[in-house]
């Protein structure tokens, strides 16, 4: 019985032809598989890092909380230390007017 279609051909070719696209998909997907492991451990790389740098930035920020309100006391010192010289120098004031006079 003779081919005249050269179906035996065809088929052939086929098969190779599925074979070549089952081997390049499978290339792909392990390439693709490989850049995104890479890309996942950037990233969680990437903030590890952001993290352990947020730590330091909010330790910083900590200290300078600390210096602001060691300031804030401070003034408020400084407020109250204003209030007692001015009462003192009004009641200064009223002595000397007190002893001015015969």
């Amino acid at each position: 019985m003779a081919d005249h279609l050269e179906l035996k051909s065809l088929a052939v070719n086929f098969d190779y032809l599925m074979y070549k696209i089952s081997n390049r998909i499978s290339t792909l997907a392990d390439q693709t598989h490989g850049s995104v492991t890479a890309k996942v451990k950037f990233v969680e790389n990437d903030y590890l890092q952001q993290q352990l740098r947020l730590d330091g930035i909010l330790a910083e920020i900590d200290a300078c909380q600390c210096d602001c309100n060691a300031l804030e006391a401070l003034f408020a010192k400084l407020d109250q230390l204003y209030a007692f010289v001015d009462d003192f120098c009004s009641r200064l004031a009223v002595l000397e007017a007190a002893f001015a006079s015969p």
